[in-house]
């Protein structure tokens, strides 16, 4: 089972099998009534008139570029051993997500490699250990995923029904 994503959450999927409440990321126009929230995310960035359409990003052939971030949660359920029963939480602790740069949940951090303290991350160190670094005494890594773009067989899809994101606490940021 899929956890349930955020509304315009981006994430990365067989290209034959994107699921039920997610739309290819190539570039279709929708009218607005078909989903004011995500229209009040997206507006017209990526294309449509802004007040009557707007554009699911096209991501078809892209690379994740600057704009699009691996992110890993750092807050959430410990992942069960026996998972896959449909209740799974929204977030699990670890879980890897894409991301806009510029709206990541305060929840996740970017995966680009850096170092994190074992004091502030207990539950996160002991799901990832140092097998993206660290010294395992004071510090561990995230994985470095800048510049990982999907296969062939792969391509984005983004959500189209979901919470919003908190977006007091992305804004304050």
């Amino acid at each position: 089972m899929v956890p349930q994503p955020f509304l315009g959450e981006l994430r990365i999927f067989n290209s034959n099998r994107i699921p039920r409440d997610w739309m290819p990321c190539n570039g279709q126009i929708l009218a607005m009534i078909a989903s004011p929230p995500l229209f009040s995310l997206l507006e017209a960035r990526y294309g449509g008139n802004g007040y009557q359409t707007f554009g699911i990003p096209n991501l078809q052939n892209a690379a994740t570029g600057s704009s699009l971030v691996f992110c890993l949660a750092t807050e959430g359920m410990f992942p069960p051993l026996n998972s896959g029963t449909g209740n799974e939480p929204a977030t699990l602790l670890g879980q890897i997500r894409l991301f806009n740069a510029k709206l990541i949940p305060a929840d996740f951090l970017a995966c680009q490699g850096q170092l994190l303290p074992i004091g502030e991350h207990q539950e996160l160190f002991a799901l990832l250990g140092t097998r993206f670094g660290g010294d395992g005494q004071e510090t561990f890594a995230l994985p470095n995923l800048a510049g990982n773009d999907p296969d062939a067989d792969s391509g984005y899809a983004i959500a189209i029904r979901g919470p919003l994101p908190d977006m007091e606490e992305l804004l304050a940021e």
